[in-house]
């Protein structure tokens, strides 16, 4: 009883493990022990019937078998080694250490190179052939995680690109304003009292903040008691002060080329600008000239302020434009600094562009591209602003302010000019 028990466990234990692959069968998926067992099941009935299924259509088998297997073994690679450079062997004994595995010898392939050749060439995996064998890299194409490291890169690259573009937007108009700007600079001044003025009072909110009280006159009677060389230094050292600032207003009333640079710049000028009593007043004719401004001219002024916000939106592609990809990332950085034409808008925020100098189309987000500027007397079109959409000629470029001169040539808006539009509210019209 005790040796049939026994007996009986030697034979799972072994029935467990793997055995020899040519006493296998693949259609029943039955494990022989040796060839006695194996022969006897090729003559079972069951074994029979398989093989007539499988002698009517066998590459339908073959074909079922070799993907099963190719499932298993990227799952094996995928869950164990992730996108790690392995052995490919080393991932096939990983594979058939389950016993109830799809064999090779029912695949298509008769070879494990010739299974890895397969893999390379249907792009699943990245395989190396080194004289330790082949290594192959598993390729992750899962859609989500792809979709989620394309957003993060290109979010990357426009961070990237939008604050280089600031720093040197930044740097011009810093340079340009040390130029042809003035700016005022404040400087301490001694206090200058006439006669009879109040005596100077000091106090601290509080219960028991102190009061003190100090009177010139009775400082400069002290200064006069005692020893006279201390007044003579101080009055010595205030003489210096005037002079220097008599100089500083000389060079300060020196009369500077005023110019239109950009809002920012003047309203910075505004802030900084000299008070009446230490600089040359502002010309009459100025002044005159703002509070001059008839009704009409205002209500003009509001109706053009309310046709930009109107117009300015935070989507401009438009089907025509000429356009460069600033997106190094966007076909590998084949297309990067590339000239496209758009084709089509999509959504508002993505166009279908075609490339100029080298062929391809591709979709692709407007915050991977940029405006193009064309030579002077090229026909552009406004995309975005009060004249969006408008056709226009190209008059001029001011590349300190990054803005241009254009004529409206077609529409009811035909002949306006619009002065200092920005670089990134036009772009250069395709024209075949």
């Amino acid at each position: 009883m005790v040796k049939d028990a026994l007996k009986e466990i030697g034979k799972r234990i072994k029935a467990a493990g793997l055995q020899k692959l040519r006493w296998y069968c693949q259609m029943c998926q039955k494990q022989c022990r040796d060839e006695n067992g194996f022969k006897n099941h090729c003559s079972s009935e069951s074994h029979i019937r398989q093989m007539k299924l499988f002698a009517e259509d066998g590459q339908k088998f073959v074909e079922s078998y070799s993907e099963l297997f190719e499932e298993g073994y990227l799952t094996t690679l995928k869950q164990r080694h992730g996108t790690a450079r392995v052995k490919a062997n080393t991932v096939y004994q990983e594979y058939i250490s389950d016993r109830h595995h799809i064999h090779m010898n029912a695949t298509k392939w008769l070879q494990l190179t010739n299974f890895v050749k397969h893999l390379g060439r249907e792009g699943l995996c990245v395989v190396e052939d080194t004289p330790k064998g082949w290594y192959i890299t598993y390729i992750d194409r899962d859609p989500a995680k792809a979709q989620a490291q394309a957003e993060k890169a290109r979010n990357e690259a426009n961070d990237l690109d939008a604050s280089e573009r600031w720093q040197l937007q930044m740097e011009k108009q810093l340079a340009y304003l040390r130029e042809h700007i003035e700016i005022e600079e404040h400087h301490a001044t001694e206090l200058q009292r006439a006669e009879g003025d109040e005596p100077l009072t000091l106090s601290w909110k509080g219960s028991s903040a102190p009061k003190f009280t100090f009177d010139t006159e009775d400082f400069e009677e002290e200064g006069e008691e005692g020893d006279d060389q201390p007044a003579k230094k101080i009055k010595s050292e205030r003489a210096m002060k005037v002079e220097e600032e008599q100089q500083q207003a000389q060079a300060l009333a020196k009369p500077k080329t005023k110019i239109n640079f950009l809002k920012m710049v003047e309203s910075a000028k505004d802030t900084h600008r000299p008070s009446s009593s230490t600089s040359s007043a502002e010309p009459n004719a100025k002044k005159q000239k703002v509070e001059g401004q008839s009704a009409m001219d205002k209500i003009m002024a509001k109706h053009m302020q309310q046709k930009e916000a109107r117009g300015r939106k935070d989507y401009w592609l438009h089907e025509g434009i000429v356009v460069k990809v600033l997106n190094k990332k966007v076909g590998d950085g084949k297309y990067y600094k590339q000239k496209a034409v758009v084709k089509e808008v999509v959504d508002r925020y993505l166009g279908v562009v075609k490339m100029i100098d080298i062929k391809g189309m591709i979709k692709v987000d407007q915050e991977d591209l940029e405006t193009v500027i064309p030579q002077i007397g090229a026909k552009v079109l406004i995309v975005n602003g009060a004249y969006r959409g408008e056709v226009a000629t190209l008059q001029s470029v001011n590349q300190d302010r990054f803005c241009a001169d254009v004529l409206i040539a077609a529409g009811t808006k035909r002949g306006t000019l619009v002065q200092g539009l920005e670089y990134e509210d036009f772009s250069k019209l395709h024209v075949d």
